[in-house]
């Protein structure tokens, strides 16, 4: 459509297309009760409240989590990370909603935790993590060569560019 292309010749190409736009659905009316209903919290979190308003209404991360909403949409509601763990969601919850390794630290994880989140040693290294952190933590020597260290902190740690068949 924003091609020009009209209803009729987007069917023919076998698009679905709707003649008129479906309206949506009205926002949901926040009240002074606190409401334990998950998908009555789900749409309130789509709806683009803000946390400062659902705050003020005495919500909190606890109450979305114990819902069963996602993290990620806790924080585009801008809910902080602290807030978040505070509330009980775990490490993995909290990376897959976009936290950094630098987040993460910053909000009392350690390496441990990260790296049984699956974090990659490129991330812990753009996490500040060092060469010897990774190695420590029990990174593949391959993996930490390959993540951009530079010569001389590999060779610091005996490791070499070059890398080896260590699995």
């Amino acid at each position: 459509r924003r091609l020009g292309f009209e209803t009729k010749a987007l069917g023919l190409l076998g698009f679905a297309v709707e003649d008129k736009p479906k309206p949506a659905p009205p926002a949901p009316i926040i009240t002074g009760k606190i409401s334990t209903n998950g998908a009555e919290l789900q749409q309130i979190l789509v709806s683009g409240v803000r946390s400062s308003e659902l705050q003020a209404k005495g919500y909190t991360a606890r109450h979305f989590m114990q819902a069963g909403c996602d993290a990620n949409d806790l924080m585009r509601c801008g809910f902080s990370a602290m807030e978040l763990k505070g509330a009980g969601y775990r490490i993995h919850e909290l990376a897959r909603a976009g936290l950094s390794v630098r987040d993460l630290t910053g909000i009392g994880f350690n390496g441990h935790d990260l790296k049984s989140a699956n974090m990659g040693a490129m991330e812990m290294r753009l996490g500040g993590f060092t060469v010897r952190d990774l190695i420590q933590l029990g990174y593949n020597e391959n993996h930490i060569i390959v993540c951009g260290y530079s010569v001389g902190e590999l060779a610091v740690e005996g490791l070499s560019r070059r890398t080896s068949d260590h699995f």
